[in-house]
């Protein structure tokens, strides 16, 4: 059975995890963004789960800030390690390392383990559930544990992750189903996936519930969503034939609401008027359904526009720039790591607005549409091999991709930071295949 790591595999593991640190080295501080401020206080927001603000504190115990940083290497560079024995069982160092260092040079991946956000736990929670939907019996108890747990952690993380994971589950028990594999480790399979989707459910309700008395999975996502229809059109159309006759307090806005869904919730003081998410709960929640009654073709035109919007913006670092920075964030890291700390953060190349964002856009713009093809490629290629890495791999990796960027441009935007955050993936599974393919050469007998 995998799972035990021995010094050599430890020390492999940690040495990809030091190339993925590279690039937040060469920045002089963990890259940080607006919303990172929230997740280094631990108030509670209702616009933001609060686990991966518990993760990161236990990890920097508000001393050391570079140990999330750490953590998150660390971890994404095991689960990398631990897919490729499984898919590749004669997956060399060299070429673990190879991999990595070519994942962290021109890939997304060390902008989102360097990154104090909880965008990285989006990939991690689909590498758990990949290793556990089809390898769970290769490994040994300890590590299925592990790799639930995590799983845990990553699913409740981030508000988008939920429902991610459980369009993976449905996809994940197709898959199983259409590979003809026994019902008894199916079912053990979708236990296994089920369980960390089952306790983020109960936590977020408990967390909603507890604190701001409303037993939703999320308490803000009906803004969200609306601010997004506003932007996009539809709900701004709605409202301009329902006001003043609706009754809604957002009525007093309705013609000069602003541009963006940013601008309504966050760079304008129109929501905090209206008495923000909590107060706007109801209301934001009977302008979306009404839309969505009154407007359905033009929703569908918005989400369709958005998707296809989203799969061509997925620049790495794009918003580590100033202009996402805020003046708090400063004071926050004084307060929590000293006068050295915010130093480091105010020298950064984030901060002096000299990290080269052509260079990152012209590598991302050439290999991620490779990539997205030459994965489909070889996904169509295989697919009558239905029980193989060959086929599970793209499949899964191009879905995930897919519904990670619907889910998030239909309900937040289009944003490069929600694309690129799992984008890395497609290189990673190419480069598994070849491993895999390798493996199997070298394993026929004459």
């Amino acid at each position: 059975m995998l799972g035990a790591i021995n010094t050599r595999a430890a020390l492999v593991i940690l040495a990809a995890a030091l190339f993925l640190m590279v690039p937040a080295l060469l920045n002089g501080f963990p890259f940080i963004f607006a919303d990172s401020g929230d997740y280094l206080t631990l108030y509670p927001h209702i616009h933001r789960p609060p686990f991966y603000g518990l993760f990161i504190t236990f990890a920097h115990l508000n001393r050391f800030i570079w140990m999330p940083v750490v953590l998150q290497s660390l971890l994404v560079s095991h689960l990398i390690w631990l897919l490729g024995k499984l898919v590749a069982p004669t997956l060399s160092s060299r070429q673990f390392l190879g991999m990595m260092a070519w994942l962290a040079a021109f890939s997304s991946l060390p902008y989102f383990t360097g990154f104090i956000m909880a965008d990285i736990f989006t990939p991690i929670m689909f590498l758990c559930m990949v290793i556990l939907a089809f390898y769970h019996q290769q490994l040994n108890p300890i590590t299925r544990r592990y790799l639930v747990l995590l799983g845990c952690v990553a699913t409740v993380t981030h508000i988008t992750n939920l429902p991610l994971a459980m369009g993976m589950l449905i996809l994940l028990a197709v898959l199983l189903w259409r590979a003809g594999v026994p019902l008894n480790y199916r079912k053990h399979s979708l236990a296994l996936l089920a369980t960390p989707i089952t306790l983020t459910i109960v936590a977020l309700l408990l967390y909603n519930g507890v604190i701001f008395k409303n037993w939703t999975l999320s308490s803000a996502g009906q803004s969200f969503f609306m601010a997004n229809l506003i932007e996009y059109g539809p709900a701004r159309t709605y409202l301009h034939e329902a006001c003043p006759e609706a009754g809604y307090r957002i009525c007093a806005y309705e013609k000069k609401l602003p541009a963006t869904a940013e601008e309504l919730l966050w760079f304008t003081d129109t929501y905090q008027r209206l008495g923000g998410f909590m107060a706007m709960r109801e209301e934001s929640a009977m302008i979306v359904k009404q839309t969505l009654l009154t407007r359905p073709m033009e929703v569908l035109t918005m989400v369709e526009e958005n998707l296809l919007h989203g799969l061509m913006t997925h620049e790495p670092a794009a918003e580590f720039t100033t202009k996402y920075q805020i003046p708090s964030v400063e004071a926050l890291i004084r307060e929590k790591f000293g006068e050295p700390a915010v130093n480091a953060y105010l020298s950064s190349a984030e901060m002096r607005d000299t990290i080269p964002h052509r260079f990152i856009h012209t590598v991302d713009a050439i290999l991620t549409p490779l990539a997205f093809f030459v994965l489909l490629a070889i996904g169509i290629a295989n697919i009558a091999k239905r029980t193989e890495p060959s086929f599970l791999l793209p499949c899964t990796v191009i879905c995930f991709l897919l519904g990670n960027t619907l889910l998030c441009t239909a309900l937040s935007g289009v944003h490069d930071r929600y694309q690129s955050r799992v984008t890395w993936l497609l290189p990673m599974a190419i480069m598994l295949i070849l491993f895999e393919r390798r493996n199997r050469a070298h394993t026929v007998t004459p």
